[in-house]
């Protein structure tokens, strides 16, 4: 995460934390995009939990619907703790940071991050219940302004 351009929110990191748990937990050393959705559940009053709970998603569906939903191969090859798909979820998400004129990397960032990911299967399974990129990034921008 030193590679960043740009420091992260505590619950960003708190959130970063959560997936490498959440990677531990399914048996790896590699934190995939999976798992960064996973963990952008904690902590649960991050802008990116409320996006995710309002589109009537919670960890143990999100689990659920990528058992179901693809034959995932773990990733065995990244970089530190990042497979490719989670460093890709973090550089997407500092170019978003910049895009928004912070400079910082919070929760709503790695979101977006992950779901401007075009043909990620996980990006593609939490779609339908939050709506495009442009709409979720739309619904961050307002809940960041009412902040």
């Amino acid at each position: 995460m030193s590679r960043l351009g740009l420091a992260l929110t505590g619950r960003a990191r708190g959130a970063l934390q959560a997936a490498l748990v959440e990677a531990t937990q399914r048996g790896s050393t590699l934190i995939e995009s999976v798992d960064l959705l996973v963990g952008l559940f904690q902590p649960m009053d991050s802008v990116a939990a409320r996006v995710l709970v309002g589109g009537g998603l919670s960890p143990g569906l999100v689990r659920a619907m990528v058992a179901d939903g693809s034959k995932r191969h773990p990733e065995q090859s990244g970089e530190g703790s990042f497979a490719p798909s989670g460093l890709d979820v973090l550089r997407g998400s500092e170019h978003e940071a910049r895009r928004s004129s912070h400079n910082y990397i919070g929760t709503e960032h790695l979101l977006l991050g992950l779901l401007r990911r075009e043909g990620d299967p996980v990006a593609l399974l939490v779609t339908p219940h939050l709506g495009s990129y442009a709409d979720t990034r739309k619904q961050i921008l307002r809940l960041l302004k009412r902040a």
